[in-house]
């Protein structure tokens, strides 16, 4: 955005100078004037507050636990359930991931714990419906559970995204939840996490690796039982229709 408009200023500047001299403004002088006007506003006037600012942010963070923790973490949980791997997971997960580099590991347990019960929710609420009599999910759904453990384990939420698309409002509400419960936990235990990728193979890693179990199961068996009671039995009609997504993924 400053560079942009130290370019506009310049090319406005150029219009008045001799005509001898406006064919080096575009190649050379706008460039160069552009590049060194911005990184010398950015270090030296924007630099410093934002430094100073981040330092603030990233000393709260190393001393937060319990409830600010629990209310930190939950955040983290929420947000990496919203778009299952979408633009607003991966915001997040960059800034869990920021931080993580900066030494500060707390973040990204509640990022991996939140992420990883979103799929494996899915599969609970498939479990339940096949020992509850109710066919909530097609038989087509309900043949991906084995293959959504899977994914769950090696932390890829886009299993989800089939029953996200289908059913809106239905599985987004139970995955935040389930998100919040199991993030918010990893906080206010102050959960580590020096792996910010990775499922299950990474869990041996974690400051408490029963914990980050614990917590993972807890937010999956939330979002599951009320997606499960959510859902709306499968008619004939919805049956014949099918899942989408699911059928171009399975295809």
């Amino acid at each position: 955005l400053i560079a942009g408009y130290i370019v506009i200023y310049l090319k406005q500047l150029s219009r008045k100078v001799p005509s001898s001299i406006q064919s080096v403004f575009p190649i050379l002088i706008i460039p160069v004037i552009a590049s060194a006007l911005s990184c010398m506003i950015m270090y030296y006037i924007l630099g410093i507050p934002i430094s100073w600012f981040m330092g603030i942010i990233s000393s709260s963070l190393m001393q937060l636990e319990g409830i600010g923790g629990f209310v930190f973490g939950a955040a983290i949980g929420a947000g990496m359930s919203i778009d299952q791997g979408g633009p607003i997971s991966k915001a997040v997960a960059l800034v869990a991931n920021g931080l993580n580099a900066d030494g500060i590991l707390g973040p990204a347990a509640c990022k991996m714990c939140g992420g990883m019960q979103n799929p494996l929710g899915v599969c609970v609420a498939q479990i339940i419906d096949r020992f509850s009599g109710k066919r909530k999910f097609t038989e087509k759904e309900r043949s991906t559970t084995a293959s959504g453990l899977v994914l769950a384990c090696c932390y890829i939420q886009e299993y989800a995204i089939p029953f996200l698309v289908q059913d809106t409002w239905r599985c987004l509400v139970p995955c935040m939840l389930g998100g919040a419960l199991s993030g918010g936990l990893a906080g206010y235990f102050a959960l580590e996490s020096p792996a910010v990728h990775g499922g299950i193979f990474v869990i041996p890693m974690m400051s408490n690796p029963m914990h980050f179990i614990a917590f993972w199961f807890a937010g999956a068996l939330l979002s599951g039982t009320l997606y499960f009671i959510l859902r709306k039995p499968v008619t004939e009609e919805v049956d014949n229709l099918g899942n989408g997504v699911l059928d171009q993924l399975l295809s």
